[in-house]
């Protein structure tokens, strides 16, 4: 009976799950191409019209689009001002990419269909947290040299502007936490302090740490910044310390990622060559019933992926 159930389920939400994905596959290709062609006609038209093409600046560090971009730099791709775009084309390749094999081991389409999409938006997605997850640690490492750089100059220099652009200017200005404190200045230029509530908010989605910097610089604009040149020193020796424990931290998950990946592709392998006999095909894949159960594992065990990852970075973080 629950054969037949499922079966039934088989035969009329596959072809529909088929034709959606197909559909949505075939929308972002057009979408993506047309969109390509239009933007190049404009910029195009823009160099005619001034002899030079401007640069289109980066989005800010931490927003979404920051991350697809350095995501997308990683792999030679410039990808400001097409971010979605892109992002749609890569899940569709790297899906057509994962669907082939398993089209190979005999799966029908709309499971093969449905299986290379599901590994194409997991593996994209995954790429782009691991950039963002390097990024991030590269600010938290600077953090405490910034907050030391701030002692420092606060002992000679008491106008707070200058004292954060010359402790910024002892950082390395091609990592991402000197750029950061430049657009920290330019917003506070801008719209004077009371911004710093809203860069408070964004520090925090950055990271804890970088927040607790800003949350340093604002007690130190309305107490008039006695005494901070000391307070600085003991932060930054205290967030050192923390950050050290959880740069370790991150290294001992990173490494326990490592394995688990060895281990899922040892299985993967595994099951491919299992397939690929027919004896094991006719076993593993030989009813429609065990191609639903099979998916059904492999959703339950990615979705048991995802949230251990997402545990691991809130303890980490």
């Amino acid at each position: 009976m629950m054969s037949h159930f499922l079966d039934a389920i088989y035969d009329t939400s596959l072809p529909l799950l088929a034709a959606l994905a197909l559909s949505y596959l075939a929308y972002q290709v057009i979408h993506w191409t047309l969109g390509f062609l239009v933007q190049r006609g404009r910029s195009q038209a823009l160099v005619d019209f001034t002899k030079r093409d401007d640069a289109v600046p980066e989005a800010r560090l931490g927003t979404e689009n920051y991350q697809i971009q350095s995501a997308f730099r990683a792999l030679g791709i410039d990808a400001r001002d097409r971010e979605q775009r892109y992002l749609s084309l890569s899940y569709a390749l790297v899906g057509i990419l994962a669907m082939l094999p398993l089209l190979g081991l005999g799966l029908p389409l709309p499971l093969a269909l449905l299986g290379g999409g599901l590994v194409g938006y997991l593996a994209m997605r995954g790429f782009i947290h691991s950039r963002w997850e390097k990024t991030r640690l590269a600010i938290e490492k600077d953090i405490p040299t910034l907050m030391r750089n701030l002692s420092g100059v606060l002992q000679t220099e008491h106008n707070v502007i200058r004292a954060i652009a010359n402790a910024n200017d002892a950082l390395d200005p091609e990592k991402p936490l000197h750029g950061w404190i430049k657009y920290l200045l330019h917003e506070i230029h801008a719209y004077g302090f009371p911004a710093m509530d809203r860069l408070q908010n964004e520090a925090n989605e950055i990271s804890s740490s970088l927040g607790v910097v800003i949350f340093e610089i604002a007690r130190m604009v309305q107490t008039g910044g006695e005494g901070y040149a000391q307070a600085f020193r003991m932060a930054a020796d205290n967030l050192a310390q923390i950050l050290d424990v959880r740069a370790e931290a991150a290294a001992t998950a990173s490494n326990a990622f490592s394995m688990a990946r060895v281990i899922i592709a040892v299985a993967v392998v595994i099951f491919y060559i299992l397939s690929s006999s027919p004896m094991g095909r006719s076993l593993l894949l030989g009813t429609q019933s065990m191609q639903l159960v099979m998916v059904a594992a492999v959703g339950w065990g990615v979705y048991g992926w995802i949230v251990i990852r997402d545990m691991v970075q809130e303890a980490t973080q």
